[in-house]
C-alpha cells in the first residue's frame, strides 16, 4: 500500500481523536440512536442554525418554563411524511447558551402550512423518543487525509456503530479515487466494525466525494423511517461527475439530512452549505480543548426534542414552506423548511412480463434486479432495467442432486435466503447474477424443531426460519457457514424481525416475540384477527396483514408491542398473500382478483382505491420509487411502471 503520510497535509495536532470521538457520538444522539451516551465537560465548536429572536407579547401561549431564555433557536431537523397526510416536524428549541427548552406545550408552538395556520396541531416532547434509525457512513480515503487522520476516522466511526441501537442498521462507504460500499446496509455491528477495518486498497490522489455522498443518499432514501448520512472528510473533490449542487438536491427530494465532519484541513464553507441546505449539520473542532461544550449542550438539545403532528390539507405533489413558530410573553423564534407535499394517489400501469419455468410465489429486489422464488422453478434472477422487456438472466434449479423448490425467499445482498419446503434453507451467492453459486444447504435434519422451511426472514447475521405447523428454528450465518443456535415453539406463515421482536403472521392473527433469548422467545402482545393472517409488511409503526383466503388486509398498531391495537379490518375480494407499501398506499397482491390499491393515509381507515387485474394468480409484490413487480404464479413476473 502506498504511504499515507505522502500528503504534505497528513499530519494531525495531537488529542484530535477525542475531537472525532465526541463529535461523532453528538450526532449520534441527535440521530437517536438508543443507548445515547453519557454527557461529556468538554468545549467545542459546530456551526448551528441559529435562527432569529425578536421579544413579542403573548399570543395566547403558556408562560414560558424557567430554563426559557430571552435568545431562543427553533431548528426543524426534520419532515416525516411517511403516512400522509399526516406529516410530523421533528424540532429542537434551545436557548442562548444552547441549552434546550424543555416541557414546552402546544400553547407555545405555531405551524404554517403554505403561509396558513394549521388548526389541531399535536406537540409531543420526547426525551426518550424510540424511533430507529438507518445511517450510512461515508469514510474518505484519499491521500489528502493523511494516515493519522484516518486512524482517528476509524476509531471515531467504530465507536459510532458501538453506540448504534439494537434496530438500527448502518451501511459504510469508503473513498478515494474509486468508491465502494465496503458493507451493504445491516444491524450486524461485527459486520460494520470488521468493514471499517478492512484495508483500504485504492490510495490515491483522485476523490469521489460527491458520488460516493450520492450512493448513501440513494441508499438510505430508500430505508424505511428516520434516516442520515454522516460524511467524515477533509471535503476535497476533484474527481466525481455529482456536484455539489447535485447532493444537495438528491438530499433535499429525499428528506435525507447529510451531517459532515470537517478533518484536517477542511473545505468548511461547501462542508458546511451541505450540511445546513440538506437540514444536517457540519462540524470542525481542531482540538480537543473545544470540546466540552458542545458535547454537553447538544447531547442534551437532541435528546429534548419535540414533535409536532398534524394533517395536512395539500392534495398535490409541490413543494411548499412550513415555517414553526416558537412563542412566549418574552420571545418569538422561527424556523422554516421546505418539504414536498402528500401528493394525490399513485397510478399503475402495466408495462412488461415474462414467463418463469415454474410458479411464482415471491420475490426481492436489488438494484435492477428482482429475485424470484419460482415454485419448482429454483431462484430466477431477472433484470429489469427495461421495464418492458425484463429478462431472464441467471437461474438455479437444483441443490447438489435434489431439486429446488423455492416457496418464500429474503434477501442480504450478495446472499439470497430460499425457504425450500421439505430440502431446507437454500443460501446462494448472487453478486453476479448471471451465475448464481449456490454456498451452503441446510436440510430439515440439520435444523432442529422444524421438518419443513415455509418462511424466511433475515436479520444478518440471523436467519429465521419458520415450519406453519412445527415452530421456528434459529441459525447464524457467517461468510457461507451457518450454526442452528436457537428453536422456538412458534408458529405462523410469515414473519418480520426488527432485532428484539419477531412479528408473526399467524392464523388467528398477530403475535409479537421478544427474541432476545433465541431458545426461549417470550410473547409479548398479540393482536387478534378473524380469519388470521396470511404475511405481514411493518412501516413503523404500522403492521400491514394481508388476511390470506380471508381475503382484506388488517392493519396494526404496534409502537407499543405489549399492546398492539388493531386500526382497521378491510375485506376485499380475492386471497390476499402479499403487500407492498408506497408512499402511504398500499399495493395488495390477491390471488385471483390482482392488485388492490389501497388509501392507508389514515391507517385506521383503510380506503380502497382500485384493482387491477394480472395475466396469473398475484402471490407476491414488491415495489421500488418507479415499479411495482408482482410475482404472478404460473404467469411469471409482472411490471407495472408506478407513477
Amino acid at each position: 500500500m502506498p504511504n499515507r503520510h505522502d500528503s504534505p497535509q497528513g499530519r494531525m495536532p495531537n488529542g484530535f481523536k477525542w475531537t472525532v470521538y465526541v463529535l461523532v457520538m453528538v450526532i449520534l444522539i441527535f440521530l437517536g440512536c438508543s443507548s445515547g451516551g453519557s454527557s461529556g465537560s468538554h468545549n467545542g465548536s459546530a456551526d448551528t442554525s441559529q435562527n432569529s429572536t425578536t421579544p413579542s407579547s403573548n399570543n395566547g401561549g403558556d408562560d414560558p418554563p424557567d430554563e426559557a431564555k430571552d435568545v431562543v433557536n427553533v431548528k426543524i431537523t426534520q419532515v416525516d411524511r411517511s403516512f400522509c397526510p399526516t406529516l410530523k416536524a421533528y424540532v429542537s428549541v434551545t436557548d442562548e447558551n444552547d441549552e434546550p427548552i424543555p416541557e414546552l406545550t402546544s400553547g407555545n408552538f405555531l405551524l404554517y402550512e403554505d403561509a396558513i395556520q394549521q388548526p389541531d396541531v399535536q406537540i409531543f416532547w420526547t426525551p426518550n423518543v424510540y424511533d430507529p434509525i438507518s445511517v450510512a457512513l461515508v469514510l474518505d480515503y484519499s491521500n489528502s487525509m493523511g494516515d493519522e487522520a484516518q486512524a482517528d476516522m476509524e476509531m471515531a466511526a467504530k465507536t459510532f456503530i458501538e453506540q448504534l441501537g439494537e434496530d438500527d442498521w448502518a451501511e459504510v462507504i469508503k473513498f478515494s479515487y474509486v468508491g465502494e460500499v465496503v458493507q451493504a446496509y445491516t444491524p450486524n455491528k461485527t459486520a460494520l466494525t470488521q468493514a471499517i477495518e478492512t484495508e483500504w486498497q485504492f490510495d490515491g490522489l483522485a476523490t469521489l466525494l460527491y458520488d460516493s455522498i450520492q450512493r448513501a443518499i440513494n441508499d438510505t432514501a430508500a430505508r424505511p423511517g428516520r434516516r442520515a448520512v454522516l460524511v467524515i472528510t477533509d471535503g476535497t473533490d476533484n474527481a466525481s461527475s455529482s456536484t455539489l449542487e447535485n447532493v444537495i438536491a438528491n438530499a433535499t427530494d429525499s428528506n435525507t439530512p447529510v451531517f459532515t465532519i470537517g478533518l484536517n484541513q477542511a473545505e468548511t464553507d461547501l462542508l458546511r452549505q451541505l450540511a445546513d441546505e440538506s437540514s444536517g449539520q457540519y462540524f470542525y473542532a481542531p482540538t480537543s480543548d473545544d470540546l466540552n461544550t458542545i458535547y454537553n449542550t447538544l447531547a442534551q438539545v437532541f435528546k429534548n426534542q419535540y414533535v409536532i403532528s398534524y394533517e395536512s390539507a395539500l392534495a398535490d405533489e409541490n413543494p411548499y414552506l412550513m415555517e414553526i413558530q416558537v412563542d412566549s410573553q418574552t420571545y418569538t423564534a422561527t424556523d422554516s423548511r421546505e418539504f414536498q407535499a402528500c401528493g394525490g394517489i399513485p397510478d399503475l400501469q402495466a408495462k412488461g412480463s415474462v414467463d418463469t419455468p415454474g410458479t411464482a410465489l415471491d420475490l426481492q429486489v436489488h438494484d435492477s434486479y428482482t429475485y424470484v422464488a419460482d415454485g419448482t422453478g429454483g431462484l430466477q434472477i431477472i433484470d429489469f432495467s427495461q421495464p418492458d422487456a425484463p429478462s431472464i438472466v441467471g437461474s438455479l434449479d437444483s441443490l447438489e442432486s435434489e431439486a429446488l423448490e423455492a416457496v418464500d425467499i429474503d434477501m442480504a445482498y450478495p446472499y439470497v435466503f430460499l425457504a425450500a419446503k421439505q430440502n431446507g434453507l437454500a443460501i446462494v451467492d448472487v453478486s453476479d447474477p448471471a451465475s448464481p453459486q449456490l454456498v451452503n444447504w441446510a436440510t430439515p435434519n440439520e435444523l432442529p424443531q422444524i421438518d419443513k422451511v415455509t418462511s424466511v426472514a433475515v436479520y444478518p447475521p440471523f436467519v429465521y426460519l419458520l415450519d406453519d405447523t412445527a415452530g421456528m428454528a434459529i441459525l447464524k450465518f457467517n461468510g457461507g457457514e451457518f450454526d442452528a443456535i436457537g428453536v422456538a415453539d412458534v408458529h405462523g406463515r410469515g414473519l418480520v424481525i426488527t432485532g428484539r421482536y419477531a412479528y408473526i403472521a399467524a392464523e388467528d392473527g398477530l403475535a409479537i416475540y421478544d427474541i432476545r433469548d433465541f431458545n426461549n422467545p417470550e410473547k409479548v402482545g398479540e393482536a387478534l384477527i378473524p380469519g388470521g393472517a396470511q404475511d405481514i409488511t411493518i412501516t413503523y409503526p404500522y403492521a400491514f396483514l394481508p388476511k390470506g383466503a380471508q381475503g382484506g388486509l388488517a392493519v396494526v398498531d404496534v409502537s407499543l408491542p405489549q399492546s398492539p391495537q388493531v386500526l382497521d379490518n378491510l375485506s376485499l375480494s380475492g386471497q390476499a398473500m402479499g403487500a407492498a407499501i408506497y408512499n402511504s398506499f398500499v399495493f395488495l397482491a390477491s390471488a385471483d382478483a390482482g392488485i388492490h390499491i389501497i388509501d392507508a393515509r389514515r391507517p385506521a381507515t383503510l380506503l380502497p382505491h382500485d384493482q387491477l387485474s394480472t395475466t396469473g394468480s398475484a402471490l407476491g409484490i414488491v415495489s421500488t420509487e418507479d415499479t411495482v413487480l408482482v410475482a404472478d404464479g404460473t404467469a411469471g413476473l409482472q411490471i407495472f411502471e408506478l407513477n
